[in-house]
């Protein structure tokens, strides 16, 4: 009987130290990873190193330098420069027009139109040339631009024409020729004022100019009709005003 009470003892002994271990083992784990996670693989962490900043601080670079997170701000595309370059050379053949129109009275009031007259003719051609060498957008506008550097390159030889038949003839036509250059003077003086445009494309800065060519042409066409009683010149005057009116009406058709 005293034997089987120390085996059992002994029995009761043993299960007691492996559940003392047991609870050992289970508190040394828990003070290891107080929060239940287990150990994080190096693939597992890799994740972590993507993690974007919290809102409101600034971004680092790989090595942990301020990023650099400016933008390209600059104003200037390529549809800028096209038309920068454009308005240049528009510009140019204003200035040259401009130039060209500073004419003196020659004694024959209808020389002194066609002087005046054939600088905007020539000037509205290169315009016309300058528009569809850069590239206008505006199918219409195009077609235009290719009708008016036709038609004005065909009336500028119409003019120069005259130019020589009453250069030739020595005729004087002085009647009113003061009253007609004060107008005229007046015309050229818009042209120079109405240099500067607002238009922020290629096809509106074409169509704000050519329009304001016409505008001068029909002016100086409608005055010199007042005052002359050469036929050739007042037929090439009704011309300019029956055919500048009806580009003017079509272009601002096309561009609205």
């Amino acid at each position: 009987m005293e034997k089987k009470n120390i085996i059992w003892i002994l029995s009761l002994s043993i299960i007691i130290i492996l559940l003392t271990a047991m609870f050992a083992v289970m508190l040394y784990q828990s003070r290891e990873a107080p929060d239940g996670s287990h150990n994080i693989s190096r693939e597992d962490s890799s994740a972590f190193s993507t993690v974007s900043p919290p809102s409101g601080l600034p971004e680092t670079d790989r090595d942990g330098g301020l990023a650099d997170t400016r933008r390209d701000t600059s104003p200037h595309t390529e549809e800028d420069s096209g038309l920068a370059a454009f308005l240049a050379k528009q510009d140019a053949i204003a200035d040259e027009m401009l130039k060209k129109m500073q004419i003196e009275a020659s004694g024959n009031i209808s020389l002194d139109f066609l002087y005046g007259i054939l600088p905007l003719y020539q000037a509205s051609a290169n315009l016309s040339d300058n528009y569809l060498e850069h590239g206008g957008s505006n199918r219409e506008l195009q077609d235009a631009a290719e009708d008016i550097l036709e038609e004005q390159s065909e009336d500028t030889y119409e003019i120069q024409s005259l130019i020589r038949k009453l250069d030739r003839s020595g005729q004087k036509e002085k009647h009113n020729e003061q009253q007609f250059m004060k107008i005229y003077q007046t015309v050229v003086n818009s042209c120079q004022k109405m240099k500067e445009t607002s238009a922020d494309t290629i096809d509106s800065a074409f169509a704000q100019k050519i329009i304001q060519n016409f505008q001068a042409e029909i002016e100086i066409a409608e005055e010199i009709l007042a005052h002359t009683d050469n036929m050739n010149v007042r037929k090439l005057a009704m011309d300019i005003i029956e055919d500048q009116t009806e580009e003017i009406r079509d272009i601002q058709h096309e561009t609205l």
